[in-house]
């Protein structure tokens, strides 16, 4: 063999060996960064050149030319799902792959307690990264969500069920609160239905009566009572007198202070009934099972009123004459 032949040789053994090294470099598990996990958010509509270097530059891969080039070479980057990733221990660029194209993404949990209004829920979620104020408002008009449930709705009020929800970052406005009123739909059956059907009431009706319970009372064994007297002063014909309806009405116009008063109680709001027989427009609040529940099979009771005992409980009352030493004894 000539000396250019074996050169030439030599050269490309070389390269082979470089090839080869650099492969094994590339295509091996990799982890550059301190600590037990990273995390990396990748945002909407990144292509392979940026999600490479999103990763390179914390750690998770090696070669960020090389990663680029695989999700290039392998078509993957219009099916890698925008969110947050946390990645673990040595990882392998197929493996970090893998992730990516699964969407396997954080997932923020999010306790929606029982009685908080539409405004306050969407509270909880922008407080923890997940959407905006203006995103939530404009989703909590999708009344159509409603159809053939409450077709009376102007909005979404009531119907956002209370419950623990996993959210991934990105995750639109709109998918959250349908996501809570499908929630509603699944826990609002054909039994509920035939409840109120039997009672003469509307699901609207129902929602709005729970709604009123869930705000007065947070003590289980109370709210079938106080669903009695909301009942039985319905039949009556006598005033509602809640006091949540009315700081609903002063909170939707912005003059709620953190206290009801005197002069509050004659606000003039169809969901005043201090002012207004009959239920409100709509729920004040997004209710509970229990709730809900308690308002489809009230308490048998002959009770109009009740008081706080300022414990977390009420005192409930037949007559006037007997609330009224109760708010003298409770109230002083």
């Amino acid at each position: 063999m000539s000396r250019p032949k074996r050169l030439l040789v030599v050269v490309l053994l070389l390269f082979l060996v470089l090839v080869a090294a650099w492969a094994t470099l590339a295509l091996g598990a990799y982890q550059g960064y301190s600590g037990r996990h990273v995390i990396v958010v990748i945002p909407q509509g990144a292509g392979a050149h940026s999600v490479a270097g999103a990763l390179h530059e914390v750690g998770v891969i090696r070669s960020r030319a090389f990663f680029s080039l695989l999700l290039q070479v392998s078509a993957s980057t219009a099916a890698l799902h925008a969110g947050e990733y946390r990645f673990e221990g040595p990882l392998t660029p197929m493996a970090v792959r893998r992730i990516l194209v699964a969407g396997d993404v954080l997932l923020h949990p999010v306790t929606v307690p029982e009685g908080l209004r539409a405004a306050q829920i969407f509270d909880l979620f922008i407080g923890r990264g997940l959407g905006t104020r203006a995103g939530f408002e404009r989703a909590w008009r999708r009344v159509e969500w409603l159809q053939g449930l409450d077709d009376e709705a102007a909005d979404l009020e009531g119907y956002l069920y209370p419950d623990t929800y996993h959210v991934p970052r990105f995750l639109p406005e709109e998918e959250i609160l349908q996501g809570m009123v499908k929630r509603f739909v699944s826990e609002f059956g054909e039994r509920e239905r035939r409840q109120a059907r039997a009672l003469g009431l509307t699901v609207r009706q129902v929602i709005t009566l729970a709604s009123m319970v869930e705000r007065e009372t947070s003590v289980s064994d109370e709210r079938s009572l106080v669903s009695s007297v909301f009942h039985n002063r319905l039949r009556r014909g006598m005033l509602l007198q809640c006091d949540p309806t009315v700081i609903y009405a002063l909170q939707r116009s912005g003059q709620y202070k953190g206290r009801l008063t005197r002069k509050g109680l004659q606000f003039d709001s169809p969901y005043n009934t201090y002012l207004h027989r009959g239920l409100p427009p709509g729920p004040i609040a997004n209710p509970g099972l229990e709730s809900i529940h308690a308002t489809l099979q009230p308490a048998d009771s002959d009770y109009l009123y009740f008081v706080s005992m300022n414990t977390g409980r009420h005192h409930f009352s037949s007559n006037l004459v007997e609330h009224s030493r109760a708010v003298r004894r409770y109230q002083r």
